[in-house]
């Protein structure tokens, strides 16, 4: 196999289509799947993926693509709603213990559409 010499930049570029590509495999490309892109990697890297996704996917239509693509691009990312001093003024301590739970609610905010019921926290 041949090696190519890639920068820092390009190598984690790579990894991260290659990331996105291998959870396909187990889910439907969808706006909850570019929502998430867009929140962790930005627009530019959720185009060329759906761009990378186009030319693979034989189901994907160039007018599902031009959908999708104008999603992408009107999309606003929201903030999330928590903050640590959020989470300590409920009663968890600063550390490890918060960290989690902070993990858990953005992965939940994320996969609920970007919404959180903050009373129940």
């Amino acid at each position: 196999m041949r090696e190519f010499k890639l920068s820092n930049k390009d190598k984690h570029y790579l990894n991260l289509i290659y990331k996105e590509f291998k959870i396909l495999k187990k889910k439907p490309y969808n706006y909850q799947i570019i929502k998430r892109q867009i929140y962790f990697y930005k627009k530019g890297l959720a185009l060329d993926f759906l761009n990378f996704i186009f030319c693979l996917k034989k189901e994907m239509n160039i007018s599902t693509l031009k959908k999708y693509r104008k999603f992408i691009k009107r999309f606003k990312v929201p903030r999330f709603p928590i903050t640590g001093n959020f989470l300590m003024k409920k009663g968890f301590k600063q550390g490890l213990e918060l960290g989690k739970k902070l993990d858990f609610l953005k992965n939940y905010w994320i996969k609920n559409n970007f919404k959180l019921n903050l009373k129940n926290i």
